[in-house]
């Protein structure tokens, strides 16, 4: 019995440990391969693939003509950069409604699976200071989050806790129809030129891995108790 007991124990904290992968939303993970050449605003790109809502449009603008620039998406990696240039505004969307004009009804997606999501995840590396904003919307309301984030030598980890969003109500994150992100190069001083670039490798909504634990390690417990008492 006391190795049944552990047995069933060690199943159920196999189940709890597992149920995070499945709670993850994919925003985008860049799979689906996509170029945007021009720097030119207004200027847009499309694309349905295998990221949130099926649907991927990229926009971007510069106060004046670039040498180059763009994004490219493939292999699992989004690619931005322009040079010579004085601004660069790249943005990203997924929306139900995509692509523009459509006339799709909006589908409400819950990005906290049932509760068991509480952030987005996302691996970003910048070769300039960047402000990063990322939005989220619904039929009623919209909220968003905006980080300066500082040079990096390789990619990192951010965790962006739906919490610190402003302004959002909990309703908003069980009904969004739209994310998305806006990236705008900070350093260029007046007159000056330059060149930007980073690359973004994923953007989900997932759960607080800790909360996983500690459900698991509050099974374990429970079982160890009953071997005890056994």
């Amino acid at each position: 019995m006391k190795l049944h007991a552990f047995t069933a124990a060690v199943a159920a904290i196999s189940a709890l440990l597992a149920a995070p992968a499945q709670a993850v939303v994919v925003v985008d993970d860049f799979n689906t391969p996509q170029n945007f050449s021009s720097c030119n605003f207004p200027g847009f790109s499309y694309q349905a693939g295998d990221m949130l809502y099926g649907d991927r449009l990229f926009s971007g603008g510069c106060s004046r003509p670039a040498a180059g620039g763009g994004i490219t998406v493939a292999g699992g990696l989004a690619s931005y950069g322009a040079g010579g240039i004085s601004q660069i505004t790249i943005n990203g969307l997924y929306d139900a409604s995509l692509p523009p004009g459509s006339g799709d009804a909006k589908q409400a997606v819950d990005l906290t699976q049932a509760g068991a999501n509480d952030r987005f995840a996302m691996r970003i590396m910048v070769s300039n200071e960047t402000r990063f904003t990322l939005s989220v919307a619904s039929a009623s309301e919209s909220a968003s989050l905006q980080l300066d984030l500082p040079v990096t030598a390789g990619f990192v980890e951010l965790a962006l806790p739906f919490a610190s969003f402003s302004p959002a109500s909990a309703a908003l994150w069980q009904g969004v129809t739209s994310v998305s992100f806006q990236i705008v190069d900070t350093t260029v001083s007046p007159g000056g030129l330059f060149s930007a670039s980073g690359e973004i490798d994923f953007i989900r909504a997932v759960p607080e891995p800790a909360s996983a634990l500690l459900l698991a390690l509050g099974v374990l417990g429970l079982a160890a108790r009953r071997r005890s008492a056994g």
